[in-house]
């Protein structure tokens, strides 16, 4: 259940990353359009939310969300590393 969680967060960050103009121009050599940029933010917050749900249902209310967050900052640091 942890490396689901992981790859949600993951996807989370990288679709909120997306939705940034700079991201989104060096991957894609164009600006973001606003649709693109309303998809990233979507797929994002879904990702996120999603992450959520599964180490709230894996772990239960009172170690999920602390999985969550140790996740959240797993996450972070491996989208972090993959656009730079």
């Amino acid at each position: 259940m942890p490396l689901l969680a992981l790859a949600l967060a993951c996807v989370g960050f990288a679709g909120l990353a997306l939705a940034m103009d700079r991201h989104h121009q060096r991957l894609w050599k164009r600006p973001a359009s606003s649709a693109a940029r309303w998809l990233g933010r979507a797929v994002g917050l879904l990702g996120l939310g999603a992450a959520l749900a599964v180490c709230l249902l894996g772990a239960g209310g009172a170690v999920g969300p602390v999985l969550w967050l140790g996740l959240l900052s797993v996450a972070g640091v491996v989208v972090v590393l993959a656009l730079a």
